[in-house]
């Protein structure tokens, strides 16, 4: 923990591409140690690394996953191309949407809303676990319609919202036919992905215009659009019924 100490204070960035690297894999260790200990009670009450401490690590720890794999920046920002981050370790040390739901509800005051310390503490929590950071635009839009009655099963009626407009959305801009695109989303909600092959994919797209200058468009239309499911899948996949979408039809 003294390396890890002296490359960065807890939650900030290390200012060097070398000390990025150095505090991935010193932070892949922490977390591969972590994992190991869990299995035995005595190490249960450790405090060698604090709650708060941890959190703040494994947001940048995340935060540098997500650089290295490109999903912040235009061109994808290699640290370097031997770096193994600890992804499966990160979510099994992780806490759920259903935790933070319960936290949310435990911390409110009698009008649904939160102190500013309660907020930060919840922020920690989204920002130390890869799916919550996906969710984070909704928790957020639910903590801010809370009032003193909002039950936390009233997350998954916004999730089912957003979804649905977020899938609407996708289907009018790619002019999708819309029956096919819903059962091939539906389809991919139960998976967790819709693969790029298979002629139900194909089936959703409009007709390929055979010439003109947006031929080219028409080309990467496939890729763009199963790519964009495969994002939503991502963000509401584990707080979406897949059935609900089918009832549009």
């Amino acid at each position: 923990m003294e390396k890890l100490r002296a490359l960065c204070a807890p939650g900030k960035m290390p200012d060097t591409d070398t000390r990025k690297k150095n505090f991935v894999e010193l932070y892949s260790e922490v977390i591969r140690l972590i994992s190991f200990l869990d299995m035995f009670d005595e190490f249960a009450e450790d405090t060698t690394l604090s709650k708060r401490d941890f959190q703040d690590y494994q947001a940048v720890y995340l935060e540098l996953y997500e650089e290295k794999r490109g999903d912040n920046r235009d061109e994808p920002v290699d640290i370097t191309d031997d770096l193994v981050f600890e992804i499966e370790l990160v979510s099994r040390l992780s806490v759920n949407v259903d935790y933070i739901l319960e936290l949310i509800a435990e911390l409110r005051d009698d009008d649904g809303n939160l102190t500013e310390e309660n907020r930060e503490r919840i922020q920690r929590e989204i920002d130390s676990s890869e799916k919550l950071r996906l969710k984070k635009d909704l928790i957020d839009k639910f903590i801010e319609q809370q009032d003193g009655d909002t039950e936390p099963g009233e997350f998954y009626s916004l999730v089912e919202r957003e979804c649905r407009r977020a899938v609407n959305n996708l289907i009018e801009s790619e002019r999708l036919k819309r029956p096919e695109a819903l059962q091939v989303f539906a389809k991919g909600l139960v998976d967790m992905m819709v693969p790029l092959s298979g002629l139900t994919v194909s089936a959703m797209l409009p007709p390929m215009r055979r010439f003109g200058a947006k031929k080219d468009d028409d080309i990467g239309k496939k890729d763009r659009v199963v790519d964009a499911m495969n994002r939503l899948i991502a963000t509401y996949g584990d707080s979406m019924n897949p059935s609900s979408l089918l009832e549009d039809l």
